[in-house]
């Protein structure tokens, strides 16, 4: 009896885990809620720069007076302790800010984005030093619970510093003017269409790219791509390896060397900032405005750079962050890189089209992406449009993975992604995920549960040994007549 009744139960069981699966492997974009991306302050930039000038006796300040300069107006502005410098997961942030940001029920405090001080007089004996400062204000206001943030301000202030018996006081502080902050209007990206993928080296995914850095595979990728017949490539800066002073000389650098590879082959970058990063609270702001300022710094003027995509899905992170305090982040860190970088195109990579209105007023172009059922989307793409008017619509991911609990799938890929590039033809840039498969992924990517590490490995359109998989082909045919329609 026992035995007539176990084959029927393991097929229930089967069937069971089967649906679990494939309902967990069906989209990669599900949650951010596996990654531990608060980061430790210990060596990170402040969020002050110190800009010289060659006023009379200003050689005279030493290193250590700048940063202790910096350090005394950072703690006159601040309400509480600093940020902790231990790591937390996302469902300790709001205490952890809460414990640390207001130590009573209520509090306020002001945010200071693109904080720059300049001296501007320098005692011939050095007892005295005035500094100028300027700043974008953010007011932000804590109550239980609730975080409200208030009407951002340009500011300019006097500094005086004294040396006194007890070493350097920040001896006054003077606010010379401050008028409402108007953020420059957007302006549409004007470009040709733009296809492309987004882009790992096979043996070098994710937070791995910007530490090996295998030149000689990165250029026979770009060629790969060229003769796909795209024209762009979507990559992403991870946070920790651009913020950490130890290695984020050498993250630039490479950055660099990647937007040279890529214009000597007429490609051009989206780059994606803050990857790997889902901390949005209030006083990391103004690290995360020099971060941006650092990185814009050295390829705003790069004429392989496309746009800056200022944040990878983060409408995922609503949940254990706030939609309000994540869509106040990133209107702030917009104003940061608009107040120095006028010039640059930004952009937002929401997970889903029905998300992707959200600020598409203060963008360039409108980024969504978009891994649900291919029936409908140009329905979706169409709702999107009549949202934002004639604003530039990018969809920055699209794609299929050939992994199965049954083997791999390469024709399904195919058939799947031709579908997509059929319902957007309308579309001003689709970007593929992704040009290859990876050798291994960690679990802070996509959390430890082996389908979607699986999944996640079988992206790409291309062979190991760059063949081209029929994905590849529905891509290329796409690109012969994309790039000639407007």
């Amino acid at each position: 009896m026992r035995r007539r009744h176990f084959f029927p139960a393991v097929l229930l069981g089967a069937a069971g885990l089967w649906s679990l699966v494939a309902g967990s492997a069906s989209t990669p974009t599900q949650s951010h809620d596996y990654l531990n991306a608060l980061v430790v302050d210990e060596n990170y930039a402040r969020g002050t720069r110190w800009i010289a000038t060659d006023i009379k006796h200003s050689d005279k300040i030493t290193q250590s007076d700048k940063a202790l300069f910096i350090r005394l107006l950072e703690q006159f502005d601040s309400q509480g302790p600093v940020a902790s410098a231990r790591r937390l997961f996302l469902d300790q942030a709001d205490t952890e800010f809460q414990s640390r940001t207001c130590r009573i029920d209520a509090c306020q405090f002001d945010i200071y984005l693109n904080r720059v001080v300049t001296p501007n007089f320098v005692h011939g004996d050095l007892r005295l030093v005035q500094l100028h400062e300027t700043s974008i204000r953010q007011p932000v206001s804590v109550s239980g619970d609730e975080i409200t943030y208030g009407k951002r301000s340009e500011e300019t202030r006097q500094l005086r510093y004294m040396l006194t018996e007890r070493g350097w006081v920040l001896k006054a502080v003077e606010t010379v003017t401050q008028m409402p902050h108007a953020p420059a209007i957007a302006q549409d990206l004007e470009t040709p269409k733009m296809s492309g993928l987004n882009y790992y080296p096979r043996t070098a995914p994710w937070d791995k790219f910007w530490i090996k850095f295998p030149v000689e595979e990165i250029e026979q990728d770009l060629d790969s791509i060229s003769r796909l017949g795209a024209n762009a490539v979507r990559i992403f800066v991870q946070y920790e390896h651009f913020s950490n002073l130890d290695t984020q000389e050498d993250g630039l650098l490479k950055l660099k060397h990647f937007l040279h590879l890529c214009a000597d082959r007429n490609i051009k970058v989206i780059v994606t900032l803050f990857d790997l990063r889902a901390d949005y609270r209030p006083q990391n702001w103004s690290r995360d405005s020099v971060h941006l300022s650092t990185i814009l710094n050295e390829i705003h003027a790069h004429e392989a750079l496309l746009a800056v995509d200022l944040k990878n899905q983060p409408d995922l992170d609503f949940a254990p962050s706030g939609e309000k305090t994540v869509l106040a982040w990133l209107e702030a860190m917009m104003a940061s890189a608009r107040q120095t970088f006028p010039e640059v195109a930004l952009t937002i990579g929401w997970s889903d089209p029905a998300r992707a209105a959200n600020l598409s007023d203060q963008v360039n172009l409108v980024s969504f992406h978009d891994y649900n059922n291919p029936k409908g989307l140009a329905a979706r793409f169409e709702q999107l449009r009549t949202q934002v008017g004639d604003k530039p619509i990018f969809a920055t991911e699209i794609g299929h993975s050939r992994w199965s609990l049954t083997g791999d799938k390469p024709d399904r890929q195919a058939v799947r992604l031709s579908k997509q590039f059929t319902q957007l033809q309308a579309a001003d840039g689709v970007f593929v995920w992704t040009l290859n498969d990876f050798d291994e992924i960690g679990s802070n990517i996509v959390g430890h549960r082996p389908w979607r590490k699986a999944q996640q490995k079988n992206y790409g359109i291309t062979e190991r040994d760059g063949q081209w998989r029929p994905a590849a082909n529905a891509f290329f045919k796409f690109n012969q007549t994309f790039h000639s329609t407007h």
